[in-house]
């Protein structure tokens, strides 16, 4: 093979390997948000959410995103719906 080619094929691979790089931690945080956000909704729909919520305010530290996910667990919106994903919350119907 030519210098060139395999110049052109090694600038490619660590491009390649650049990208991954820089786009891992990106990744890794929406992995994180969307877990959290799948387990609130879960943790709602069977009713425990206040108690998450509750635990969550006094073992983490107040940040941006921690007092999100506070919110998320304890405060339904004005219709009625979970802030989580718009579902409306797991409601018992009498018979």
């Amino acid at each position: 093979m030519p210098d060139v080619v395999v110049g052109t094929i090694a600038a490619v691979v660590v491009a390649i390997m650049l990208a991954m790089t820089y786009t891992t931690p990106w990744c890794a945080r929406r992995r994180d948000q969307h877990l959290n956000a799948v387990g609130d909704r879960t943790v709602r729909d069977v009713g425990l959410g206040p108690t998450l919520a509750a635990y969550l305010a006094r073992t983490t530290p107040g940040t941006g995103e921690a007092l999100r996910r506070i919110h998320r667990l304890t405060e339904t919106t004005t219709n009625g719906t979970s802030p989580v994903d718009g579902s409306v919350p797991n409601r018992q119907v009498a018979p």
